[in-house]
């Protein structure tokens, strides 16, 4: 990352940063990430790809750590996503915005947000099964039973599509919904459920590093034995190339010299018995 903001290489620069802007948020490093994609946008000029300047700054307003400026980010992102015509640039803008009124407190202004871009998607082709599309949607529902209804929805989606990860988030969403609608108990039941997916996407992780380091051990073990496989083979080359020399000369009495047996010992297994170096004579 520090060669492309060094060189100026936009592309590379942006290309870098909206990867690294997930794991540093993972990390709880929001201002890390956010200064990552300001300097990666500050080398970016009119010639680096929109979409990659576009997606660089819909990942920075998924940042919010200023007032009004993630807004601009994500209004930005969603000119240039028109200009290049990629429809789910468009809904994924869409959908930050409607975040942005829902944290403002304007509940239709961000189910309208949605609609538009559930109407992108649909009229793309496109699948509208986008998580936080589905949140929104969920989020932005008038009522806590019509909140519960668009979040079983969700879940059930998530599960198709294999975004178990995400299903934590929409249970804890929907306890947040139904405390703050004085339902402490689904709020209780809710924040429950969403700590068991928690709880399993932990031991799958735990699961998944652990099985890293036996294919790891595996493969370590399986080079060892291929070299040391190699090197036998290439021994008893030697060996056979050497009795063959022997035998054409019909000196095959010199085959039985003490260093020939040497070598013979460190090639054969071990198995215990006593093995002498004694030369043949006649």
């Amino acid at each position: 990352m520090r060669r492309a903001l060094d060189t100026s290489d936009g592309e590379l620069a942006l290309s870098l940063s909206a990867s690294l802007k997930g794991f540093l948020i993972e990390q709880w490093r929001p201002l890390e990430a956010r200064d990552l994609l300001t300097c990666a946008l500050r080398v970016a000029t009119e010639q680096t790809p929109a979409k990659l300047r576009a997606d660089a700054l819909l990942a920075r307003s998924h940042v919010r750590v200023r007032d009004g400026g993630d807004r601009e980010d994500a209004e930005t992102a969603l000119g240039l996503y028109r200009e290049i015509g990629d429809a789910r640039g468009v809904a994924r803008s869409l959908v930050a915005l409607g975040f942005h009124e829902l944290g403002a407190g304007r509940l239709v202004a961000a189910g309208r947000r949605a609609d538009e871009a559930r109407h992108c998607l649909r009229v793309a082709g496109l699948d509208e099964r986008l998580p936080g599309l589905m949140s929104l949607r969920m989020l932005a529902a008038p009522t806590f039973e019509e909140a519960n209804r668009r979040g079983q929805d969700t879940i059930r989606a998530l599960r198709e599509l294999g975004a178990v990860r995400h299903i934590g988030i929409v249970y804890a969403d929907l306890a947040v919904f139904a405390l703050e609608d004085d339902r402490p108990r689904e709020a209780l039941s809710l924040a429950e459920q969403a700590l068991v997916i928690e709880q399993q996407e932990r031991d799958l992780a735990a699961s998944r590093a652990m099985n890293r380091h036996f294919e790891q051990e595996r493969d370590s073990w399986g080079e060892a034995y291929k070299q040391r496989a190699a090197k036998t083979d290439k021994r008893i080359g030697e060996l056979e190339g050497a009795l063959a020399q022997v035998a054409a000369r019909g000196d095959i009495l010199d085959y039985y010299k003490p260093e020939w047996a040497a070598s013979l010992r460190k090639l054969l297994p071990s198995t215990g018995a006593p093995c002498t170096d004694a030369t043949t004579t006649e």
